[in-house]
């Protein structure tokens, strides 16, 4: 049987994992021409989530990781090989 604790951490973590999603399909939809179609209005929830976690790392990457040199070198690395 699962504790309320364990219970709680993981619908928060599957809310955080929603809002990503939701994050992700509207700058998905923004790069499109013409900004794409209307999405619909997320929950208040999810827009709670969004508005709280939307500066983080977690959330939302690593500011300029892909423009490391840690990734330039692995990824010429990986091209390389194959």
């Amino acid at each position: 049987m699962l504790s309320a604790v364990h219970f709680a951490r993981s619908m928060r973590l599957k809310m955080v994992i929603c809002a990503k999603a939701v994050v992700a399909k509207e700058n998905a939809n923004a790069r499109q021409t013409g900004g794409g179609k209307p999405l619909p209005v997320p929950d208040d929830t999810t827009l709670a989530i969004i508005q709280d976690m939307k500066g983080t790392p977690a959330f939302s990457g690593i500011p300029g990781s892909s423009a490391s040199e840690s990734a330039i070198e692995f990824l010429s690395f990986k091209i390389t090989i194959l």
